[in-house]
C-alpha cells in the first residue's frame, strides 16, 4: 500500500488530538526537517519508533540443559525519543507555533503520533510527555524565531496501529443451513451460516471483535474461534439490544447495549485462539445465525497491531513456515 502523502514525505508525522470517543478533534502537521514556512518540523535523531521493548520469561528445570523459553515474554512499555523544531517568519508568529503545539504533547493525556512511510502507509501511537521537555533555546522571546525541543514520551499502549479491516454479512445473505453440533449442512436447521474473510497482515496477534446492529428479533449468533474450525456460540440476544463480543481473553469477553450482564451467561464458552502475525492470505471462515431477520448483520474488526512504525510485512511466500526454535504464535 503506497502512503497518501508525497514521494518526498513532506509531512512524515502528525499529532492527531482525539477524544474518549474516538474523535478527532485536531491535528498538527508535522513538516520535515527542510521545509522552510511557519510550523513544526521533526528534526533528526529519534529511537524508539521500532521493537517494543520485551523481557524474556523462561523456564528451567532439575536435569535440563539451558531453559525453555515462553510464548508470551513480557512486553513492556514503550519510550519514544524525537526531536522538534518550531520556527516562524517574526517572533509573534513563533509564539503562536509554541502555544499550538503544546497543547498536544502533554503529560496527562494522550496524543496520537501517526507516521508515514512509502512503503507501509500510516500507523498510529497513543504517546505522552514522559520527561520535561529540553529546550534549546539560543535567545529570548520576541526575538526567537526558532526553536528546538528534545521530546521523551512513554506509549503505555505499545503497539502501532494501522487502519482497522472490517468485514459484515447478514442474514439476508446467507444460502444454507447448519445442524449447529456438526456443522454438516442441514437444510430446514433455522441456522443460517455465511463466511467472512479472516487475515491478519500485521506482525503481532490479532483478536478479531465482532458486533450485531441494534436486534428486532430475539437472535442467537456463533461466532468462529479464529482460524481453529470451533465455533463459540452466544447467549441469545433479544429484540432493542445490540452487542459487542470481544475475543482478546484479557477484557470482557460480551458487552450489550443495554449494559445488562449478558456476558455472565457465557457460561465458561470462551475463545481460545487469535489469528496469528502475517496471515496475509485471507481464510474464509464461518458465521451462523438463527433467529433474527434478513437484515440482522454481524460485522467483523480485525485492529492491525504493528511493532513497529513501518515496515514488517510478511510476504506471502513465509506465512506458513514453521521456524526452527520459534515459540507458538
Amino acid at each position: 500500500m503506497e502512503c497518501d502523502v508525497p514521494a518526498a514525505l513532506a509531512r512524515p508525522v502528525q499529532l492527531i488530538l482525539r477524544d474518549r470517543y474516538g474523535t478527532d478533534i485536531d491535528t498538527l502537521e508535522v513538516m520535515g526537517p527542510n521545509f522552510e514556512g511557519e510550523g513544526v518540523t521533526l528534526l533528526t535523531g529519534y529511537e524508539g519508533f521500532y521493537h517494543a521493548p520485551r523481557t524474556q520469561v523462561d523456564e528451567a528445570h532439575a536435569y535440563q540443559e539451558g531453559s525453555t523459553p515462553s510464548p508470551y515474554p513480557r512486553v513492556e512499555k514503550r519510550t519514544i525519543k524525537f526531536v522538534l523544531g518550531t520556527q516562524s517568519q517574526d517572533g509573534g508568529g513563533w509564539e503562536d507555533v509554541e502555544t499550538r503545539m503544546w497543547r498536544f504533547l502533554r503529560f496527562d493525556m494522550d496524543v496520537y503520533l501517526r507516521v508515514y512511510s512509502v512503503r507501509s502507509g500510516w500507523r498510529e501511537l497513543p504517546i505522552r510527555l514522559a520527561e520535561k521537555p529540553r529546550d534549546l533555546l539560543p535567545y529570548v522571546p520576541g526575538v526567537l524565531r526558532f526553536g528546538v525541543w528534545e521530546i521523551v514520551a512513554t506509549a503505555y499502549s505499545v503497539w502501532w496501529e494501522s487502519e482497522t479491516l472490517t468485514y459484515s454479512i447478514s442474514k439476508g445473505a446467507m444460502t444454507e443451513e447448519v445442524n449447529p453440533t456438526t456443522g454438516a449442512l442441514q437444510p430446514g436447521s433455522g441456522v443460517w451460516q455465511g463466511h467472512v474473510p479472516m487475515l491478519n497482515p500485521a506482525d503481532t496477534r490479532c483478536y478479531p471483535e465482532f458486533a450485531s446492529g441494534e436486534l428486532t428479533a430475539t437472535t442467537t449468533v456463533w461466532l468462529p474461534d479464529g482460524l481453529t474450525g470451533r465455533m463459540v456460540d452466544l447467549p441469545a440476544v433479544g429484540p432493542g439490544v445490540e452487542f459487542l463480543a470481544r475475543t482478546d481473553p484479557l477484557v470482557e469477553t460480551l458487552l450489550a447495549r443495554d449494559d445488562s450482564q449478558i456476558w455472565s451467561r457465557m457460561a465458561a464458552k470462551a475463545f481460545l485462539a487469535w489469528i496469528k502475525p502475517g496471515k496475509v492470505t485471507p481464510a474464509q471462515v464461518p458465521i451462523w445465525i438463527q433467529g433474527g431477520d434478513p437484515d440482522t448483520t454481524i460485522q467483523v474488526w480485525y485492529r492491525q497491531r504493528w511493532d513497529r512504525g513501518w515496515g514488517g510485512e510478511t510476504p506471502p511466500a513465509l506465512e506458513n513456515v514453521q521456524w526452527a526454535g520459534a515459540s507458538r504464535q
